[in-house]
């Protein structure tokens, strides 16, 4: 607002709130975005799938052992 009362003339104030105004959508835009997001991830599932290598030997040990069965 310091600026608006430092235009001294019409255009400078013209300029000054057009600076505003894409400030604003800036602001607007990204405030929007986060409550998007913060809306989606409330809903949002995670699926993990966790495993262990194993080395052939031990595969083939175990492989033996179930078809033993």
């Amino acid at each position: 607002m310091d600026f608006l009362k430092q235009a001294k003339n019409m255009e400078e104030i013209l300029q000054v709130q057009s600076e505003i105004n894409s400030i604003q959508e800036v602001i607007e835009s990204g405030t929007g975005r986060v409550n998007y997001l913060t809306h989606q991830s409330a809903y949002s599932t995670i699926n993990l799938k966790y495993f262990q290598y194993l080395n052939a030997l031990q595969l083939q040990t175990s492989c033996l052992r179930f078809s033993r069965n």
